[in-house]
């Protein structure tokens, strides 16, 4: 899988809220990797 859709299907299953508790709970979208990408939830709001 290319790093792209990777980063692509993680995006969408992390903020999906049937899903994020699983990406969370597998470790899949570790703090280093937020801060890399400067994600945050509420900065959207």
């Amino acid at each position: 899988m290319d790093w792209d859709i990777f980063l692509a299907l993680l995006f969408f299953f992390k903020y999906n809220n049937k899903t994020e508790s699983v990406v969370d709970a597998l470790g899949f979208f570790p703090v280093k990797l937020k801060k890399a990408f400067s994600v945050s939830r509420n900065a959207h709001r």
